[in-house]
């Protein structure tokens, strides 16, 4: 819409420019008031710093790759998840690299029936036609991942978090197999004290 919008809203400031100018050349002619001239070029300033505040706007966005406006990731992650076999994405991304021309990628875990069946590039063909039909998206990259291999990833990546987990509760396991190995040590010791008189007195009886 903005960028069919500029063209038009250049044209007409040209337009009302023009006519600024001969306005102010024909009341310059009739009375003589030079300042017509002065007032004119303020008029035809204010017209043009809008398309340029619209133009700097849409360059910067363009150069910060920035995701295009109007288009609602949560909305296309949805559309995406509607798709007959794809079980799940992440990393979507979306940018404009030039006007009117946005781009987008994502990763797309499919069912590893899809893939095992030779589904995949009918489901390639499924999400490019519903992101260029229902959010004119046509430039799109997907990677299509089973979901066995989207497993292995996810453990994969939750294991330098995980390790220092499973070695804290291996400590915490040693130390305290080791405090009740102490502790039934310390029994021993004091069920052995206290017998140890009464088999004294036996075998006092059996000497004597």
């Amino acid at each position: 819409v903005q960028t069919c919008a500029l063209p038009i809203l250049e044209a007409l400031a040209d337009l009302l420019g023009a006519l600024a100018v001969v306005a102010s050349a024909s009341v310059v002619a009739a009375t003589g008031f030079q300042r017509a001239d002065a007032i004119a070029a303020l008029a035809i300033g204010a017209l043009i710093l809008p398309r340029t505040w619209a133009l700097l706007r849409q360059g910067l966005h363009i150069l910060m790759e920035a995701a295009p406006e109007g288009l609602d990731l949560a909305a296309v992650r949805d559309h995406i998840l509607e798709v007959p076999g794809v079980v799940g994405v992440h990393d979507l991304h979306a940018w404009t690299i030039t006007s009117g021309a946005p781009m987008l990628s994502a990763h797309v875990v499919v069912d590893d029936h899809q893939v095992r069946s030779g589904r995949g590039g009918d489901v390639l063909d499924e999400l490019q036609s519903c992101l260029e039909a229902d959010f004119a998206v046509t430039h799109t990259t997907f990677q299509i991942e089973p979901l066995a291999h989207h497993i292995h990833q996810a453990v994969k990546h939750l294991q330098p978090y995980l390790q220092p987990r499973v070695a804290l509760h291996q400590a915490r396991y040693r130390g305290c197999h080791m405090v009740a190995a102490k502790a039934k040590a310390a029994g021993h010791a004091q069920q052995t004290l206290r017998r140890a008189p009464g088999e004294t007195h036996l075998l006092q009886q059996q000497i004597g």
